[in-house]
This record gives C-alpha cells, sequence and structure tokens, in this order.
C-alpha cells in the first residue's frame, strides 16, 4: 500500500469535533449526594448490627424512613436541582 493511500483513510481535520468549543456540563460536588445518603445508610446499617439477609433488608426499609423530606431536597440541591 502506498504512502498516498494510507493518507486517504485517516480522519480529516476539519471531521474531528472542537470539544474545547463545545458547552460544558456543570461541574460535580466534590462529594457526589449520593455518596452522601450512602454513608449515612451504611453509617446506621452498621450500628443496627443486623445478622440475616432478611433482617439486613428489613432494617434498610427502616433506615430509609429516617432520611426526611428536607434533608432529601437538601441532597438535590447538593446535586445542582436548584429549583427543589
Amino acid at each position: 500500500m502506498a504512502s498516498s493511500d494510507m493518507d486517504s483513510s485517516f480522519v480529516q481535520d476539519n471531521d474531528i469535533p472542537d470539544y474545547a468549543a463545545m458547552p460544558r456540563q456543570k461541574q460535580e460536588p466534590s462529594t457526589p449526594s449520593i455518596e452522601m445518603v450512602f454513608a449515612k445508610l451504611k453509617t446506621l446499617l452498621r450500628k443496627a448490627d443486623e445478622r440475616s439477609v432478611d433482617a439486613t433488608w428489613r432494617r434498610v426499609g427502616e433506615i430509609l424512613k429516617a432520611f426526611g423530606p428536607h434533608e432529601c431536597a437538601a441532597y438535590l440541591r447538593h446535586a445542582g436541582y436548584v429549583s427543589i
């Protein structure tokens, strides 16, 4: 294969998107909200010290009730959903 044949198979420069010109998404918070929720859930679950799978799942259901509406709204605000 000649070098001129190889050149025609490459993408032309104008076919490559200009990523620098594209709008950027808002930067994520340093600690994602889901990580904050899981941290609290894991802490409360460890304190419960359940010893069976069924008991653990029942406890998870009970623990999730500890996340009140104001706290959930704060997690959503932290994630960038400011209309909450």
